[in-house]
């Protein structure tokens, strides 16, 4: 289930990114919700390229995304542990940068993922 979107258009490149948050609990204290970003042309027909992938895991809350060049930065908090009295996780601010590439105008396969 879709919990949150976020769409970026780069008007240089004519590239658009959504980040979507989803639902992806297997269970209520671990990595609520599971990230997919999309870069796309928005092109119809056979000119369409288009990648989607997941980010990694820990991820309990989207606060904000800001578009980069080529990309996202997302502020989120992460899963940093869990505490043993209350068995509850341990939020910890995170940052997430993802960079997409276009090498001569086609889109690439792969994402550049950053963490800290």
């Amino acid at each position: 289930m879709i919990t949150g979107y976020h769409s970026f258009f780069d008007k240089t490149r004519k590239w658009e990114m959504r980040l979507l948050e989803a639902d992806g609990s297997a269970t209520v204290a671990h990595n609520p919700i599971g990230l997919f970003v999309v870069v796309t042309n928005n092109s119809s027909g056979p000119d369409l390229q288009e990648q989607v992938w997941r980010l990694p895991k820990g991820v309990e809350k989207v606060q904000k995304a800001t578009p980069l060049e080529s990309g996202l930065e997302i502020s989120a908090l992460g899963v940093g542990g869990i505490d043993e009295k209350t068995q509850k996780a341990i939020l910890v601010p995170k940052i997430i940068t993802v960079k997409y590439e276009i090498r001569n105008g086609i889109l690439a396969d792969q994402l550049v993922v950053g963490l800290r």
